[in-house]
């Protein structure tokens, strides 16, 4: 294994960044990028459907890891994704009394016990995120070094993808998503340089804090 080609892994982790990284003249730019310095471009997506796309201009395809291993992580999963990361998105934009927040808290006030057909599940807070204390910044700290840690992100296979495919970096798409923090905390463990990618400025005043230690954001 040791003599394997070294990588550059982009996790791709939903519609809207796959549309962006495999349109036109992105792809083939990063493709191109990552081969003239004799690594290997691995795209790591749920979307098999690209599987022969992405095969046929010179990069390599392997399936996204979505939920743990095992009864107990895929629990955990669950309450990462349906609880903690909701909670510390309230806190985080709370905290920082973003714009956006306000604008979902008035939506709540107004629509969130009705069944309009504009109303989607994600622009409604349930009441119980904020409770207790959500300007607390100490509880904040707590709850996002949790959302972090290897006991709701450690994954075999995102394990055994970092230990095949030897990346020198990590670029992940929808930085501020769950499985994103499983893909950074793997990337923490083996000293990977981490790349994350949102899709417009208003992700960050709207979707949660960036993973740490995130190298660079880009938008």
């Amino acid at each position: 294994m040791a003599d394997r080609p070294r990588s550059v892994l982009f996790a791709i982790n939903s519609p809207f960044s796959t549309r962006d990284y495999v349109s036109e003249p992105l792809f083939e730019n990063l493709v191109e990028t990552v081969r003239a310095h004799g690594l290997v471009p691995v795209f790591s997506s749920y979307e098999s459907a690209i599987a022969d796309f992405v095969n046929e201009n010179g990069a390599e395809f392997e399936p996204l890891a979505l939920r743990g291993d095992g009864f107990v992580r895929k629990q955990l999963w669950k309450v990462k994704n349906s609880v903690l990361h909701r909670a510390v998105r309230y806190r985080h934009n709370e905290v920082n009394q973003f714009a956006h927040q306000e604008r979902f808290k008035r939506i709540t006030s107004a629509w969130g016990r009705s069944e309009h057909a504009a109303i989607r599940p994600h622009d409604i807070w349930p009441r119980y995120l904020g409770f207790p204390f959500p300007g607390n910044r100490r509880l904040l700290r707590l709850l996002t070094s949790a959302m972090g840690s290897g006991v709701f992100n450690h994954s075999k296979a995102i394990q055994r993808t970092f230990w095949e495919r030897r990346p020198v970096l990590l670029l992940t798409a929808m930085v501020q998503q769950p499985i994103s923090f499983s893909y950074i905390h793997h990337a923490r463990k083996t000293g990977v340089p981490a790349v994350g990618i949102v899709g417009s400025w208003d992700h960050l005043t709207k979707e949660g804090p960036i993973p740490q230690p995130v190298k660079e954001c880009w938008v």
